[in-house]
């Protein structure tokens, strides 16, 4: 009887072994990206740690170490601790190979000043830091290598349900390492969420398994390999756990700050001399710098800002956002309510430098921010 199945068995075909031609397409795409990826290293040197015996006299030395003979060999071992713990780890992409550059997450170079790429070869060469843009959370690297492949962006920004895949260069893990999920729409500036997160950063949540550590920085691309993010915080535990997600940085939120970033080497933004708190019904002004943009259109306290240039404001991030992410000299709409009447105000940001600074609300008990993936 046994035979005879096994005589019924039809004999696998070379064919029928290999994967459908979706996942083969889908590998080769991640092959092709992963030529982009760099492992980023950095590390800084510690300041040195004080002498706890500092100001003893001999006999007071004497002393401590008849009590406690270890009492340096420990001092020593944590002040070797604190350096080593002065370093961080990442992923990054090459953005223009003809030059060099290289875009990462801010929070991966974070005071970091002896900076390293480990390319996709293999070899480790070091990288010079172009620039960093806190506010929007990215920051631009310069390696001698000008032979690595450069990857696109994605022309328009991506939708609820579409394919999103997250690539790392971690090591001592061998490569490239890939995670397969979908977006799963805007984290909002609901603070629970965006707390922590650059402020000037447009985010959405994926549904992407992440380990912890390595894939920070690294890029998020469609299913025909174009970015259409950058990795910046994971949501829930660490490692791996069914209540995490990832959180990307979306790459046209900060396309026009990444060109003023590499080709300036820093990111200046427009300012309007304008303090305001904002609820679900529009933001009020709390407050005008004299003779600021603001304050020569004519806004006051009280006016509720209810619209920039015809998009509605109802949160701090977005009418930030508004005016933050445009250069220097744009005009501006602002559609205002004052006593139950409606009123257009036009305004053009100038450098941030020549504002009176401009205070922002701060939750009075903001909750703990995102896990970094570092």
């Amino acid at each position: 009887m046994v035979a005879s199945l096994m005589g019924l068995a039809a004999p696998l075909s070379a064919q029928s072994s290999l994967p459908p031609q979706s996942e083969m397409a889908r590998a080769d795409m991640i092959e092709r990206v992963s030529r982009s990826l760099v492992h980023i290293k950095g590390s800084r040197a510690a300041p040195p740690m004080r002498d706890p015996t500092e100001g003893m006299s001999e006999k007071e030395k004497e002393k401590l170490l008849k009590r406690d003979p270890l009492f340096v060999e420990r001092w020593k071992a944590r002040t070797q601790q604190r350096a080593s713990d002065e370093r961080s780890e990442g992923s990054g992409f090459v953005i223009d190979g003809s030059k060099g550059l290289i875009l990462t997450a801010a929070h991966i170079i974070n005071g970091l000043d002896q900076l390293s790429a480990v390319l996709p070869d293999g070899s480790k060469q070091n990288a010079d830091l172009v620039g960093v843009d806190r506010e929007t959370g990215i920051a631009v690297l310069r390696i001698a290598n000008r032979s690595l492949p450069s990857l696109t962006f994605s022309p328009r920004k991506p939708r609820a349900g579409e394919a999103a895949i997250n690539l790392g260069q971690m090591l001592p893990m061998h490569g490239t390492m890939a995670s397969q999920g979908m977006v799963m729409g805007e984290l909002g500036s609901d603070p629970n969420y965006a707390a922590g997160l650059p402020e000037l950063g447009e985010f959405m949540l994926l549904d992407n398994f992440l380990p912890h550590g390595g894939f920070g920085g690294g890029p998020v691309v469609n299913a025909r390999g174009e970015v259409i993010g950058l990795i910046t915080a994971i949501v829930g535990a660490r490692g791996y756990s069914q209540g995490s997600a990832s959180v990307m940085n979306v790459a046209s939120g900060f396309r026009a700050a990444l060109d003023r970033l590499a080709s300036q080497g820093k990111v200046v933004r427009g300012k309007i001399g304008l303090a305001y708190d904002c609820l679900p019904k529009g933001c009020s002004v709390i407050d005008v710098a004299p003779g600021g943009p603001a304050d020569k259109a004519g806004l006051k306290v009280g006016d509720v800002v209810l619209a920039v240039n015809g998009k509605a404001v109802s949160d701090n991030r977005a009418l930030r956002r508004s005016v933050g992410l445009a250069a220097p000299g744009t005009n501006f709409v602002f559609a205002v309510e004052r006593d139950g009447k409606m009123s257009d105000f036009t305004l053009a940001s100038i450098p941030g430098d020549e504002v009176v600074a401009e205070p922002e609300p701060v939750a009075l008990m903001p909750p703990p921010a995102p896990v970094r993936i570092d």
